[in-house]
């Protein structure tokens, strides 16, 4: 025997995950601090860290965006090259 509850459950489990992640994301972006505060590789990290949470993207999201961002850059920089050396 079912019974069938009129209370939108989906919808607070969704909204409790999210919740839950959100918190997660911070923790990721705040503890960060075991390197030097001035450190180059502590401000790229945190600000790929502020990428993915203001994104809500994941981590292979983020190995994804890398890389094309990597692969148009070095589309333009070889049409730049090609430019200068035919002309």
């Amino acid at each position: 025997m079912f019974i069938f509850l009129k209370t939108p459950l989906p919808i607070f489990i969704s909204d409790l995950k999210l919740k839950i992640y959100q918190m997660s994301m911070k923790r990721k972006l705040f503890n960060i601090d075991k390197n030097t505060p001035f450190s180059l590789i502590g401000l790229e990290k945190r600000a790929a860290l502020a990428i993915q949470n203001h994104f809500r993207l994941s981590n292979y999201q983020m190995l994804v965006l890398s890389w094309i961002k990597g692969l148009w850059t070095g589309i333009l920089l070889s049409l730049v090259v090609h430019y200068f050396i035919s002309h």
